[in-house]
Formats: C-alpha cells, structure tokens, sequence
C-alpha cells in the first residue's frame, strides 16, 4: 500500500508526542539521581544546626522555597509539555520540533544550585550577622552595621527570586522560543 505524498511528513520528524514522552523519561531519571544529592543536602544542612553554627529564619526560608521549587519540578515538566503539545498541536506545519528537555534541565540545575548557594553561603552570612550583633558598638557604629546586614536579608529575597525565575524558565522558553509557521510564506 502507497501512501500519499501529503501523508508522509517531508522534513522526517517523528511527531511531538514520541519526543514529550522521551523528555518527561529522561528528566524523571535526571530527578531521581539529584533526589539521593538532595537529601544529602537536607542532612547536612541538619547538621549546620546541631552544631550550633548561626542559622537565621531568612536562611530557612529562602532554604524552604528552594527545595519547594525542586519538589515542584516534576509538576512543572508536566506543565511544560502539555504546553509543548498544545503549542505543537496549533502549528499549521510541523517543520520542527523545538526541544524542552534543555530548559527543563537547566531549570533543576538552577535551583539545585540556588540550594547548594544556601548552604554553602549562608553559614557565612548568618555568622557574619551574628557577629556584628554581638560586638559593642558605638551609635555611629551601629548604623554602619546595619547596611550589611539588610545587605544579608538580600541575599536571601535574591535567591528565592531566583528559584521562581528558574521554576518560570522553561515556560518562557517555550513561549519565547516556539514559533508559528504558516502554510504559505506569501500569505502575509
């Protein structure tokens, strides 16, 4: 049986959905190996506590929001492909497939390091902070402190902007990245 020259797809591709399924395979396996150094992470941040090294509620925070965007970023790919397939599904040529496993993994390596900034910085911040509060200072002395301190308050706000701009990535990848192509080039 022959089929007809408008059935066969001219540039070859396999459609979008093989590709969404092998994305969503790849990334889960990406996930589950970062879950084992994501623990570790929690465990050693545990015991940053224990050992009686300062720890600031901003420093918990901007901790918390990290790893809950790393937990969100099963529920982001989900997002992120049905989004593909949808966009892939109004195109009125499918000439190219534009790959969303790049931003999806560039998005769980931000926020793996937003974490690993966390912990290996904050320490250093909160110590720092503990400090100049426990250290006698005259009137004029305290307000200088105060400028690095509500520096160190940024630094925390910096990283919780930036685990929710590498949530958002991919989705501003596709909508940025992905262009519509028309049937005819002289319809415009």
């Amino acid at each position: 049986m022959a089929f007809g020259r408008d059935s066969l797809d001219d540039e070859g591709s396999v459609g979008a959905i093989p590709y969404a399924i092998l994305t969503i395979f790849v990334f889960a396996l990406a996930y589950i190996a970062l879950g084992a150094v994501i623990d570790e992470l929690v465990v050693a941040d545990n015991s940053l506590i224990d050992c009686g090294v300062p720890y600031s509620e901003q420093r918990a925070a901007a901790f918390g929001v990290a790893l809950l965007g790393f937990h969100a970023m099963p529920f982001v790919t989900v997002l992120t492909v049905v989004v593909f397939l949808i966009q892939n599904g109004l195109q009125r040529q499918d000439t190219t497939i534009k790959p969303i496993l790049h931003p999806l993994l560039v998005s769980l390596v931000g926020i793996m390091a937003c974490l690993l900034f966390v912990i290996g910085i904050g320490p250093i911040v909160d110590s720092f902070v503990a400090l100049a509060g426990m250290l006698d200072f005259t009137e004029w002395g305290r307000e200088m402190v105060k400028e690095p301190i509500v520096f160190a308050d940024w630094i925390y706000v910096m990283i919780k902007i930036m685990v929710v701009g590498f949530a958002l990535y991919p989705f501003i990848y596709l909508f940025k990245r992905h262009e519509y192509q028309d049937l005819d080039p002289y319809m415009r």
